[in-house]
């Protein structure tokens, strides 16, 4: 369930509504083409060198050896090899999610910026009785998801699991594909 504030009204345009949610949707789709990496590489760093990590892997170490009395010392290191490159993986996503999470706040006043050009651009571009539809915007769509070697399933798994839902990709392409219709119509 979206709460209150994901759900109230935060700016109308010529009396067309922006929620909180469309915001949030817009901050995270940015973020997703942001360049996040620089951050990710700094806060892996600090969770490589925080005590606690050290802690978590001699305990991984002590857990594995107990759980494989029976095996050799070459089969128990093979073990702890791949529960350590497993909590790598882990420690690497965190630091991908807590670089994301530092920037959306940054993102928001460009995701209403955004926002607002794309409500002014449908709005001419329904006056102008040029609005694109639905099935121009999911074209786009499918194109990136087989780009990326995905069905558009897939792909909208994916997007969701980085915090991002389809649908909004699906009204940013709507309104850009709308918009140059506008342009073409009034340039020619």
């Amino acid at each position: 369930a979206l709460s209150a504030s994901a759900q109230s009204i935060a700016v109308l345009v010529n009396d067309e509504p922006i929620t909180g949610y469309e915001i949030q949707q817009r901050q995270r789709m940015i973020g997703l083409s942001t360049d996040i990496q620089g951050q990710a590489a700094a806060n892996f760093k600090r969770l490589l060198q925080n005590p606690s990590t050290t802690e978590r892997l001699k305990a991984i170490l002590d857990e594995t050896i107990k759980a494989n009395r029976n095996k050799t010392k070459e089969q128990i290191i093979a073990i702890f090899e791949e529960r350590k490159k497993q909590y790598a993986l882990s420690l690497q996503k965190q630091a991908v999610e807590s670089a994301r999470a530092s920037m959306l706040p940054s993102l928001r006043k460009a995701a209403l910026d955004e926002l607002i050009d794309e409500k002014l651009k449908l709005q001419e571009a329904k006056r102008l009785n040029l609005l694109a539809g639905d099935d121009e915007a999911n074209m786009m769509v499918k194109n990136i998801a087989e780009r990326n070697k995905m069905t558009e399933a897939q792909f909208a798994q994916h997007l969701k699991s980085m915090g991002a839902d389809i649908s909004a990709m699906r009204e940013r392409f709507r309104a850009n594909i709308s918009w140059h219709q506008v342009i073409r119509r009034r340039f020619g």
